[in-house]
C-alpha cells in the first residue's frame, strides 16, 4: 500500500469552499455548493410503485431518469426560507409528538427535514407498507415556529429537505432489570445534497458519510450528487433493522441505493448501490467519508485555547487482502493534498477515532472522544482501486476538512453501470467490529500491535521528532525482548534520510517508541515504518507526511 502524494496547483474549488464554509457553522465538506434543488416542476410527479417495492423498483426509477438532464434549479422555495441563516433556522424545530410512526409499538420512528437557509433542495419522502409505496406530504403542523417565524405557516407543496430516523433503545444505565427504561434516541440523519451522519447509542455526530464522490480532489470543480428520492418502509412491531431506500442523482450519474440499518451500541448499515453513468467520468469515489482534524499529535491549539486536541477522527485505516493494516495519523496540511494508497483485494478501510481519552480534549461541550469511527467493509471483491485521502487547510473546526474513499481505477462510462454492496461499521474502535467476512473475525488477523498515539514535531529545518505509543494485541510485548524492539523504515519517499536517537520504553499505555528523522534536503517526505525486534513484524504500518 505505497502512497502517492499529489498537490492541488489550482485549488479554486477548495478556495471557495472554504471562503463559504467559514462563514457558517458546523457542514460536511463542500455542502454549500449543492444547495440547490434539483427538479423543474415537472421533475416533481410521484414515481409510480409497482406493488412489491424493493430495490429493482428503485433501479427501475433510477433507469427512466438516465434520458433527462439533471438540473439544480431551485423554483418553488418561499422567500422567507432562502433568507435565513443559521440561526433563524433553528427556529423551525420539529414538533416530537408529530413523528411518523410514534402511535403504535414500532421500533423506529422518522422525522422530516423542513427547507430553508443551506437546505433549499427538495427532497421525496415516501412511505412503503407491505409492499406499496405512497407519499409522505410536508406537514406543516409538524413544526414549530417561533421568534420571528411565530405564525407562519408554508404551503403543503414545500416538500422536504431529508429526514432522520430515531430508534427505540434500553437504558443501558438499568442493564440487566426486567424492566428497562425504553428511550427514543436519534441514530441517523439524511440532509444535504447525498450526505448522512450514523450514530451508535453512545456517540455523538461527527464523522459522515455520502452517498458518492464524483470527480473529487481536482482541479476543476466536484460534482456533487444528490439524494432526490427516498422510501422508507415501515417497520414491524418485532422488527430489529430498519430499511429504506434512495434514488441518488448528478449531472453523470445516477444511482440507486438500499440502506439497512441495524442499531446498537455499535450500529451497522448493510448497503446496496446501482450506479449508472450517463457521461465521462473521471474519478468515482465509492463510500465517501467526510472529517474534520485542526489540532493534536504535535500540533499545537491556539493561543489561550485549552483543548490539546480537536478532531473527529485521528487516523485512516486500511486493510488490505493478506490482512495487512496501515494507519495513517491525519494532520491540516497548509495547502490542499491528496495522498493515493493502492489496495488490491481491499477488505476494510475508515476513518477512525482512535483516542477516547476525553482528557485528550478538555472539552465538556463538544465531547470529541464521543464521536463515532467509520469502517467500510466491502462484501465482496470490489473493482480494482485504491484508497484516496484528501486533506484540506482549514480555519476552524465547523470545516470539514478530510475526505476519504474508494477510488475505481477504471469508473463506468457512459452507458455503463456497477453494482457494490458494502457494511457501514459505526463503532468506537477497530477492535470491537463484528465483521461480516469471517477472514476479518478471525483473531489472526488482528495486528500483533498498533500505535494508539502519534506525536511529531518539526524542531529543527532538517529534523522530526517522532513519539508513537504502541498497544499490544494481547501479550505481545511479554514474549520479546524489549531492548531487540527498534522502528524499522519500511520507506522514505521523496526523500533521503535516516532514523537516529531511537529509544524504546515500556509504560502503562503500552510500548513508547521515540526517535529522530534526519533529512538531506527541506521538503516534504512520506515515512512508513512498522516496529520489529529484528526477527518479525510486531505491528500494523505506520505512514505520515511530515512537511517542512
Amino acid at each position: 500500500m505505497a502512497p502517492k502524494t499529489a498537490f492541488l496547483s489550482k485549488p479554486t474549488f477548495y478556495a471557495r469552499l472554504i471562503n463559504v464554509a467559514a462563514r457558517t457553522p458546523r457542514f460536511t465538506l463542500g455542502i454549500a455548493l449543492v444547495i440547490s434543488a434539483t427538479a423543474t416542476a415537472a421533475e416533481l410527479g410521484r414515481h409510480a410503485a409497482p406493488p412489491h417495492f424493493d430495490f429493482e423498483s428503485v433501479c427501475r426509477v433510477a433507469e427512466s431518469k438516465l434520458a433527462t438532464p439533471f438540473s439544480r434549479v431551485v423554483v418553488d422555495l418561499p422567500c422567507e426560507l432562502v433568507g435565513l441563516d443559521y440561526d433563524s433556522w433553528r427556529y423551525i424545530a420539529y414538533e416530537p409528538n408529530e413523528t411518523i410512526w410514534r402511535k403504535g409499538d414500532y421500533p423506529f420512528q422518522v422525522e422530516t427535514g423542513h427547507r430553508g437557509y443551506l437546505f433549499t433542495q427538495r427532497v421525496e419522502l415516501n412511505e412503503v407498507v407491505n409492499g406499496r409505496s405512497a407519499t409522505i406530504p410536508f406537514n406543516p403542523h409538524s413544526f414549530s415556529y417561533r421568534d420571528w417565524l411565530t405564525g407562519y405557516r408554508f404551503p403543503r407543496t414545500l416538500g422536504h429537505s431529508g429526514w432522520k430516523l430515531l430508534a427505540k433503545y434500553n437504558d443501558e444505565r438499568n442493564a440487566g432489570e426486567k424492566e428497562q427504561e425504553v428511550f427514543v434516541r436519534e441514530i441517523a440523519s439524511f440532509l444535504g445534497a447525498s450526505y448522512f451522519r450514523v450514530l451508535g447509542s453512545q456517540h455523538v455526530y461527527g464523522s459522515s458519510m455520502r452517498g458518492l464522490a464524483v470527480d473529487c480532489a481536482m482541479p476543476h470543480p466536484e460534482e456533487f450528487p444528490s439524494f432526490t428520492e427516498y422510501w422508507l418502509e415501515c417497520p414491524d412491531s418485532d422488527s430489529k433493522t430498519f430499511r429504506a431506500w434512495a434514488l441518488l442523482e448528478s449531472e453523470r450519474v445516477v444511482g440507486a441505493y438500499q440502506f439497512d440499518f441495524n442499531p446498537d451500541r455499535e450500529t451497522t448499515i448493510d448497503v446496496r448501490t446501482k450506479l449508472y453513468v450517463r457521461g465521462k467520468v473521471e474519478k468515482l469515489g465509492i463510500a465517501p467519508l467526510t472529517s474534520m482534524w485542526m489540532w493534536g499529535s504535535g500540533t499545537p491549539p491556539p493561543a489561550k485555547d485549552p483543548r490539546s486536541e480537536v478532531h473527529d477522527a485521528d487516523g485512516l485505516m486500511i486493510i488490505g487482502s493478506d490482512d495487512s493494516r496501515l494507519w495513517r495519523p491525519l494532520s491540516r496540511p497548509s495547502v490542499p493534498i491528496v495522498n493515493h494508497y493502492s489496495v488490491p483485494g481491499l477488505k476494510a478501510f475508515g476513518l477512525m477515532q482512535r483516542n477516547r481519552n476525553p482528557k485528550s480534549y478538555n472539552d465538556s461541550e463538544a465531547f470529541y472522544h464521543r464521536r463515532p469511527s467509520i469502517m467500510i467493509e466491502p462484501k465482496e471483491t470490489w473493482p480494482a482501486g485504491g484508497i484516496e485521502l484528501l486533506r484540506l487547510p482549514a480555519e476552524h473546526e465547523g470545516i470539514d476538512n478530510v475526505g476519504a474513499f474508494y477510488l475505481l481505477k477504471e469508473p463506468p462510462q457512459d452507458g455503463e453501470s456497477v453494482e457494490l454492496e458494502y457494511r457501514i461499521h459505526i463503532c468506537d474502535d477497530d477492535k470491537t467490529i463484528d465483521w461480516k467476512r469471517a477472514d476479518l473475525r478471525d483473531a489472526s488477523a488482528l495486528p500483533k500491535a498498533r500505535f494508539i498515539r502519534s506525536t511529531i514535531t518539526h524542531p529543527e529545518t532538517n529534523r522530526w521528532k517522532v513519539q508513537l505509543i504502541a498497544e499490544s494485541n494481547g501479550t505481545l510485548f511479554e514474549q520479546v525482548d524489549k531492548s531487540e524492539l527498534r522502528p524499522e523504515m519500511i520507506s522514505l519517499w521523496n526523500e533521503s534520510g535516516r532514523i537516529d536517537g531511537q529509544t524504546v520504553t515500556a509504560t502503562a499505555a503500552g510500548i513508547n517508541v521515540e526517535f529522530e528523522i534526519e533529512t538531506e534536503k527541506k521538503e516534504a517526505f512520506e515515512l512508513l515504518l512498522r516496529l520489529t525486534d529484528g526477527k518479525r513484524d510486531l505491528s500494523e504500518v505506520w505512514s505520515y507526511r511530515c512537511e517542512p
